[in-house]
């Protein structure tokens, strides 16, 4: 007998742990998420302007968020709407199918905007600037998945300059994107979102920020940055304005040519881009009506400015100190409008970039460039000298060149002899090191590591039939400014750090990738992982 009460009274005892447990069991999930990508970030830009930093911008991430020093894209090509689109899908190229800002699609044998969309209107900009949809990514986001959990309560919205910086972040299903349009100075957005451009964006457009931002000349904040001289010579760098020097200060107007394109160039932009969310938080109260929202911001001036300048030039670091204060201003505005610590940030990049191949010549690094796009014409002239015949190459992007198959396949030319002797043409420049038929990737006597990234960013739809890998330090253009889009370190780098909600502060020095950014994400939100994700969870963000 006494068994019986001794077996049932630990019978009861567990059960009654068991339901202490569930009843302990809450999920909590901030009502605010804030994605920030700044375009072309290098992670050592996170320390090399530091001593110039105040405390609320990157400095207050630093210290007060968790961040991951050994963040890399695991993929090639490294470029913008590849790059956003793997942040927030956690996927590759080769299944969300953004392999480029643009590609020759095979189906329609034509040259394809990433972001481009004939059949949606614009909606307060202009028909070259608003014709744009996500139609084209087809995996689903972080921020899709957030809107299915909810049935579509969560709200998640887009915002950058680039019209890609905005849209592909935002998803298939987001309830808005906005973006730039050159010729009107405006944000602008499309059809596929809205049947009229919101009553607030059109308040916000009555402003006219643009123009009074545009009138003020880009003058350096700090005079006497401790670069060395020969950073600063204008021969390493691209003029931002025809006839003008590359050199402080930097003035832009607006054109009947160009119209506002400039504008793109200029600190200013990150401002203006700040002043944009800031509005949209408030007039569509993200993060206030019970469900989590989020909001993708992307800054895109960085991008424009790095390809212009390089990232040695006084104008980077100006760009950056500048982007600090923006920052600072964004992270106040949230903890008036969320309240501190009750929203999440995470800050990351779309890819990074060389120093400019002049400048690392000058100073004997071995550095260079070559300009494919340009060579196209002479490309396909020793193409048709070989085979008889015009018209083999059909287009050239993101070292990959791509070839006319139904035409090599129509004349009987076994397809291998026209692979095999294009790259024995291109292996005679001394900058390529290596050129590759894509379809005999797992034959090619490359490392582990760089077959894996190559077939990470290969859709068979969207990719060419020949991929180039140029000297370390080499880029696809012109010597000055810089470029970017291969698998090497400088390309691939970039920072990653979480900040808020529930967040330790910390450091880890172990690999990580942007990948593992949406699954980590969707972890946190107790959500599922978008459906295509190749990353992890990001565990150290896990810790109570």
């Amino acid at each position: 007998m006494l068994r019986f009460y001794l077996t049932i009274t630990c019978l009861w005892a567990i059960g009654c742990t068991a339901t202490a447990q569930n009843q302990s069991i809450e999920v909590k999930r901030p009502q605010l998420v804030v994605g920030v990508v700044v375009d072309q970030m290098r992670w050592d830009y996170l320390y090399r302007f530091l001593p110039y930093f105040g405390e609320g911008g990157f400095k207050r991430l630093l210290h007060h968020g968790y961040r991951f020093e050994q963040t890399y894209f695991p993929y090639t090509p490294s470029l913008t709407a590849a790059g956003h689109a793997s942040i927030y899908t956690g996927a590759y190229p080769a299944f969300h199918g953004i392999v480029g800002n643009s590609w020759y699609e095979r189906a329609t044998e034509s040259r394809v905007y990433c972001t481009s969309d004939s059949t949606v209107q614009p909606k307060g900009g202009s028909n070259a600037g608003g014709k744009m949809s996500p139609v084209h990514l087809m995996s689903n986001t972080v921020g899709d998945e957030l809107r299915l959990f909810s049935g579509f309560k969560s709200r998640v919205f887009g915002l950058a300059i680039k019209d890609r910086g905005a849209i592909l972040p935002a998803g298939r299903s987001a309830n808005g994107a906005f973006w730039f349009d050159d010729s009107t100075g405006h944000m602008v957005s499309s059809s596929y979102y809205y049947d009229a451009l919101p009553e607030w964006v059109q308040q916000f457009n009555q402003q006219r920020l643009t123009d009074s931002l545009i009138q003020h000349p880009w003058i350096p904040l700090i005079k006497d940055l401790d670069l060395p001289v020969s950073a600063q010579d204008a021969k390493h760098k691209r003029p931002l304005m025809k006839g003008m020097p590359a050199i402080f200060p930097h003035t832009v107007q607006y054109t009947s040519r160009e119209g506002y394109k400039k504008f793109r160039y200029l600190p200013a932009a990150n401002t203006y881009t700040v002043q944009f969310a800031e509005w949209l938080l408030k007039n569509e109260q993200l993060g206030k009506k019970g469900q989590t929202d989020l909001l993708c911001i992307s800054f895109s001036a960085t991008d424009y400015a790095g390809h212009e300048f390089g990232p040695q030039s006084p104008e980077v670091a100006d760009m950056y100190i500048r982007l600090d204060r923006d920052l600072a201003r964004l992270f106040e505005f949230l903890d008036q409008h969320a309240g501190a610590g009750e929203y999440l940030v995470f800050l990351t990049a779309d890819h990074a970039a060389p120093y400019s191949p002049s400048y690392l010549s000058e100073n004997n690094i071995s550095a260079g460039g070559i300009n494919f796009y340009g060579m196209d014409r002479r490309v396909d002239q020793f193409l048709q000298e070989k085979f008889g015949v015009p018209g083999l190459l059909v287009d050239y992007y993101g070292f990959q060149f791509f070839l006319n198959n139904k035409k090599i396949d129509s004349l009987k030319i076994p397809r291998d002899e026209v692979y095999d002797a294009l790259i024995d043409f291109l292996l005679q420049m001394p900058e390529v090191v290596h050129a590759i038929p894509l379809k005999r990737l797992h034959q090619a006597v490359l490392p582990g590591v760089y077959k894996d990234m190559i077939a990470a960013g290969y859709y068979q739809r969207r990719s060419g039939d020949i991929q180039i890998i140029l000297k370390p330090s080499y880029i696809d253009y012109k010597p000055e400014g810089t470029e970017h889009g291969t698998l090497f370190n400088y390309d691939t780098r970039v920072p990653l750090i979480w900040y808020g909600w529930q967040i330790p502060a910390g450091k880890t020095f172990r690999r990580a990738h942007v990948t593992d950014i949406a699954p980590t994400l969707s972890q946190m939100l107790y959500i599922d992982t978008p459906g295509a994700a190749a990353g992890e969870v990001l565990a150290e963000l896990m810790q109570p």
